[in-house]
Order: C-alpha cells, then structure tokens, then sequence
C-alpha cells in the first residue's frame, strides 16, 4: 500500500476489534449502500446540471444546483470515509481508495465544465440578456418618487 493510502488509511482507522464480526458486517453493509445511494444523488445531480446547461438564461439555478451538488459531495466523502473506517483489510481499503478516487476526478472535471460553461456566459451573454438603458423621454417625475 502507498504511503498516502497507508496515512489515510492510519486517520480513518476505527477500533472495530470489540465489535462482533456480524455487527461489524451488518454495519458495513449499510454504509455500503448509503454510500451507493449517495453515489446515485451525485449522477443524477450531474446530469440534472448538464441539462439546466443547455440554457444559458438558466446560469442563476446552475449555480444554485452546483451548490447542493456540493453538498451532496461532501455528505458522499463524509460516508465513504465512515465506510473506510470499519474496512480491515488493505485490499478492500485500497479498492474503496481507488472507487473514491475516481469520483473524485469525476467532480473535478464536472467542477471544470461548469467553470468553463459560465465562465462563457460571461464572454459571450445570450442574446437578450443585456439590459436596454431607458429613453429618457419615457421617465416621468412621479418615477422617481
């Protein structure tokens, strides 16, 4: 095991030896597919995004959904390190090490197509999106009050 997975491994740990295995094991099963679940939340969140993106007048709600989306990440690592924490051998810790991973580069390149798609609204607004000055022949004193 490398020494990164060993240390992280090492923060993780959680005495489990006056558990009984089959606690141990029905406890393990249920992180496991809380952990699933939250995996679910994360793809579908991707793709409810990806689809809000395909409007560009909907920047504001893309933004708000990559909040909870961010959210959501963190409930997902919060879970999957709980789920690490009660794994006693180093192949199964390094294979939940290595699903982790992955989702990780999977939010982070998703991080990146979400800063890049606003990052162009910003160049280029949709048409209409800009605000039209008004005539000043069209402004009575009573709006001003």
């Amino acid at each position: 095991m490398a020494d990164g997975q060993e240390d992280r491994r090492a923060r993780l740990a959680r005495d489990t030896s006056k558990l009984p295995e089959a606690a141990r094991s029905e406890k393990l099963h249920a992180l496991k597919k809380s952990r699933a679940g939250h995996l679910g939340i994360l793809t579908r969140s991707y793709r409810e995004i990806r689809e809000l993106m395909k409007d560009a007048f909907k920047a504001k709600e893309v933004k708000y959904q990559r909040e909870k989306l961010m959210t959501s990440f963190v409930r997902y690592k919060d879970c999957h390190d709980e789920y690490c924490s009660y794994l006693e051998s180093d192949d199964e810790f390094g294979e939940a090490l290595s699903m982790f991973e992955v989702e990780l580069r999977t939010k982070e390149a998703f991080d990146r197509e979400v800063d890049d798609w606003l990052h162009g609204l910003e160049q280029t607004p949709p048409p209409g999106h800009t605000v039209e000055p008004t005539p000043r022949e069209n402004i009575k004193p009573e709006d001003s009050r």
